[in-house]
């Protein structure tokens, strides 16, 4: 603004958040979109070259030059009004905006393998993920679109299609009819997610309304019989008692007050000597409406899944349904766990899981070293917990080698071998996922394919592995006397049976005296004997050496 003869400079400045260290994540996406805004984002991304003698640049070369270092300067100071003091005194030594943003990128980021082992996690959750029965389908979104965000920002690409199939598997029983509507009607792989949530939220809004409308019905009508006279309460409990007699579903009572003759209905599914019990439609089994009202009532029921919309012919869970999915428990649905009932185990199949922190198996047999002194608790992706007894390396036989994979649990409930990529990766190989299938690389050995992986209908990437076989040699010890003079030092036999006759040793057996001669011995009598041979020679030669040198002095002197 203008006052008087003084003028002011007014700088228009974009309102930036303050990074103090937490929500680093927010902060960096703000921050890129205000960098776009200002065109000053590649700067920050790939920076710029500034060369020392600029006496060789055009013109225009020197223009672009200045308008990039005027470019960066004003990223620079984006970067650093929009950290806290705690945090400025990690860049103030950055002459650059991309010094700046890569200094704190690699302390608050962290490294590749820090956002490959927390895309893990967040896999794992997003694989795990359920819509309670008592959440709404707005908070159900909101958590499911947050860890996809979260997602994304460490590098994962998800597509809608996959975010689409999530929520329909993942919602709770009272969905199932629309889930059904939605499948056969639209095609999953062009639906939008929020034209899915716009279907499910009117469904959701139809099931609330009924709701309440049979709540409210109850309400008032436990309110009417409540304050009734006690000669009205006795005309009602009458009226039910000789409705049940006679088995009907609806009657007509009369009552008498002291305003005159009353007459009404009553429905005996509503009513039971004055006292309100749920209404329970035997349709569907659940309670809040009656069979007129229920939303399957004249549909056709899959006896083999037992739900509405399809017949046992037509049902897609009827091959797979124990592979897909487990059994239809309220909190026990897994995508990856359920495979463990899908057939019997097979000890040479291993299933690439990336929710799986350590591999394991329940093999004992296939290990070739073992650490039985290792006893950990495991949280399966179901929830239930098993113990390993031990860890140690199993040896696979490749194409051209024998593989060792190290670290590996021995779990003895477990149902399936498990072969965990984020190990994987962390002791040396490479796991590319294209397609229908993965392949793991070798990166020690030049990148050489280690196996090829198709996934299953079920969405497993099963891999057989051969185990190379150690020929283990039975040694028999016929006679213990001379193993116990090996055991001893090569000891006498005198000695070692003066050692057991007056019990100086507990479990030493009955010693036999031996004749033969030790083969052990034996060598080394003869290697001494020829180090004794040497030595004599060693010292005749020694004194010829000796009486030779005496005889030449005396000759010179």
């Amino acid at each position: 603004m203008a006052s008087g003869n003084n003028t002011s400079l007014n700088i228009q400045q974009p309102n930036i958040s303050i990074f103090d260290g937490e929500q680093y994540e927010e902060w960096r996406v703000k921050m890129r979109t205000l960098f776009v805004s200002q065109d000053v984002w590649e700067l920050v991304e790939n920076g710029y070259e500034d060369p020392d003698d600029i006496s060789t640049l055009t013109l225009a070369q020197q223009e672009k030059l200045r308008e990039n270092r005027k470019k960066d300067a004003k990223a620079l100071y984006f970067i650093q009004v929009a950290v806290s003091t705690s945090i400025f005194p990690r860049i103030i030594g950055a002459n650059r905006s991309k010094e700046a943003w890569d200094t704190l990128k690699n302390e608050f980021q962290g490294s590749e393998k820090v956002r490959t082992i927390k895309l893990q996690t967040f896999r794992r959750e997003f694989e795990n993920l359920r819509m309670k029965d008592s959440e709404s389908l707005q908070d159900y979104f909101s958590r499911l679109m947050e860890l996809v965000n979260q997602m994304k920002i460490n590098g994962e690409q998800i597509a809608d299609k996959r975010i689409v199939e999530k929520i329909l598997i993942s919602l709770p029983e009272k969905f199932d009819p629309i889930v059904a509507v939605i499948e056969e009607s639209k095609d999953l792989s062009t639906l939008n997610v929020h034209e899915l949530m716009g279907s499910l939220k009117m469904h959701e809004q139809r099931l609330t309304r009924h709701i309440k409308k049979s709540i409210e019905s109850a309400f008032q009508t436990k309110l009417t019989i409540s304050s009734k006279s006690p000669e009205k309460e006795h005309s009602v409990h009458e009226f039910n008692k000789g409705e049940a007699s006679r088995g009907g579903r609806q009657g007509r009572g009369r009552g008498r007050n002291s305003r005159g003759r009353g007459r009404g209905r009553y429905t005996s599914e509503r009513f039971s000597n004055s006292d309100f019990s749920p209404m329970k439609c035997n349709i569907c089994k659940r309670i809040g409406h009656l069979e007129r009202n229920c939303w399957f009532k004249g549909k056709p029921q899959c006896h083999n899944y037992k739900k509405f919309g399809h017949i046992k012919k037509d049902c897609r869970f009827l091959d797979n349904q124990q592979a897909k999915f487990s059994e239809e428990k309220e909190g026990e649905d897994n995508m990856f766990y359920a495979c463990q009932m899908a057939s019997e185990q097979k000890k040479d199949v291993w299933y690439l899981d990336s929710g799986c922190s350590n591999h394991m198996t329940s093999n004992r047999g296939i290990f070739v070293d073992i650490d039985s002194s290792v006893n950990s608790q495991i949280i399966m992706g179901n929830g239930s917990i098993v113990k390993a007894k031990g860890k140690g390396t199993i040896a696979i036989q490749a194409k051209e080698a024998t593989k060792y994979i190290r670290d590996v649990l021995l779990v003895p409930d477990l149902e399936q071998n498990l072969l965990s990529v984020g190990q994987l990766v962390e002791h040396g190989y490479m796991v590319h996922f294209e397609d229908n299938g993965c392949k793991i690389y070798d990166k020690r050995d030049g990148k050489k394919v280690m196996a090829n992986v198709k996934m299953e209908k079920s969405r497993n990437f099963p891999i057989s592995f051969h185990y190379p076989r150690y020929n283990a040699l039975k040694v028999e010890v016929k006679n213990e006397s001379w193993l116990w003079h090996k055991r001893y030092g090569h000891l006498n036999f005198q000695s070692l049976r003066s050692l057991q006759q007056k019990e100086m040793v507990y479990g030493l057996p009955k010693i036999e005296s031996k004749k033969d001669i030790c083969e052990g011995f034996s060598k080394f009598k003869l290697k001494l004997k020829l180090k004794l041979t040497f030595i004599t020679k060693l010292l005749i030669y020694f004194q010829f050496f000796t009486k030779f040198n005496t005889k030449k002095d005396e000759k010179s002197g």
